[in-house]
């Protein structure tokens, strides 16, 4: 089937190329226009100085259209979806994220991942290792780092840190066993 548009434009379109005071700054950095005691950088033409040629190794017109667009497969309905890549395919099994803490006008109300009401101490407690993720149905990142408080060789405002001491329950399941 032949096509009615033509393969390459028409000669008429001018194609585009760089501004004088551009083409002037890359021909000194090329050093184009040498000092006559030098040789030329490439041949030479009549009146002695050499022609900057472009490494350009498009032809020198333009494409008519762009190419298709890629045909891929529509999803598992699709004849060829049956293939092990597929399968392997995560997009098609993405889940919204889960909410296992809210508040309503009573206070702060915590959910197992299962979507069920527990109680606040059940979420907040602390009492399994890192084997076990902390007690936590959901998998925490990254590993853990063993490090010892030592109460004697803190400052006054760290000895007294609330902040420390809430941390202090959790230095035991840092390290990995």
């Amino acid at each position: 089937m032949a096509s009615k548009l033509p393969k390459i434009a028409p000669k008429t379109v001018i194609n585009r190329t760089q501004t004088p005071i551009m083409v002037w700054i890359r021909d000194k950095l090329n050093a184009v226009y040498r000092d006559r005691t030098t040789p030329p950088p490439g041949l030479p033409t009549l009146d002695g100085e050499s022609k900057f040629y472009e490494m350009n190794r498009f032809p020198n017109t333009q494409a008519a259209r762009s190419r298709p667009s890629a045909s891929l497969p529509g999803g598992v309905h699709h004849k060829s979806s049956d293939n092990y890549y597929l399968d392997r395919d995560a997009r098609r099994s993405v889940q919204p994220p889960k909410c296992i803490y809210s508040t309503d006008s009573h206070g702060p109300v915590f959910k197992s991942l299962d979507g069920e009401i527990i109680s606040c101490e059940a979420g907040t407690k602390v009492e399994a290792g890192l084997r076990k993720n902390f007690g936590l149905e959901a998998p925490t990142p990254g590993f853990g780092y063993a490090w010892h408080r030592n109460k004697e060789d803190e400052l006054t405002t760290q000895k007294y840190s609330k902040d420390f001491a809430v941390l202090e329950k959790y230095d035991k399941f840092t390290y990995s066993d």
